[in-house]
């Protein structure tokens, strides 16, 4: 388990911890699921990613949402 800042981007997910940095890409992922506390990601090929931890269930449900919609491509985030 790592504790770290959560970052979402249209490619990746980035979880930065006090010893590292970990990227996930989103093209990988198919399929998420809704836990207790967080959200499950399976991805192609590799382990499934937990996120979540001292969340509520606004922010568990925004962040799925967040993902899922990046991931089919619903969502586009642009830099102005």
């Amino acid at each position: 388990m790592h504790t770290g800042t959560l970052y979402i981007t249209n490619e990746k997910i980035i979880l930065k911890t006090e010893s590292e940095t970990k990227n996930f890409k989103i093209n990988t992922i198919i399929d998420i699921d809704f836990l207790k506390n967080g959200i499950e990601i399976s991805r192609i090929k590799w382990k499934n990613i937990r996120l979540g931890g001292d969340i509520n269930k606004t922010q568990i449900y925004i962040m799925y949402c967040l993902i899922d919609s990046i991931r089919n491509n619903k969502l586009t985030i642009e830099e102005n």
